[in-house]
């Protein structure tokens, strides 16, 4: 549910798709992906085409959605903050 509510305030404040986001994973098409991490590829001095760009772009791709994930899992891990308020000379924490 709060992730739910989360992303839907993100993606109506945020104007463009952050590439790379959660948001853009879900909404770019398979060939945008592709495209954008076979730049990154290229830019290690990766030959198009080739078995090693291949498997580059799927381990940009599978290493960006892990730290999406790990991202996500921080975001909803229990708050570590103690909250007290005392009411007279009862102190209720939570």
């Amino acid at each position: 549910m709060r992730l739910a509510i989360c992303s839907t305030l993100i993606l109506l404040s945020c104007g463009p798709i952050q590439t790379g986001s959660s948001a853009w994973f879900y909404e770019a098409s398979q060939s945008e992906r592709v495209t954008h991490y076979q730049g990154i590829c290229e830019s290690y001095g990766l030959k198009p085409r080739s078995e090693k760009m291949a498997e580059c772009i799927a381990r940009e791709i599978n290493n960006a959605k892990q730290r999406l994930e790990a991202v996500k899992a921080r975001a909803f891990e229990p708050s570590t903050t103690t909250i007290c308020n005392s009411y007279g000379t009862t102190t209720i924490c939570n």
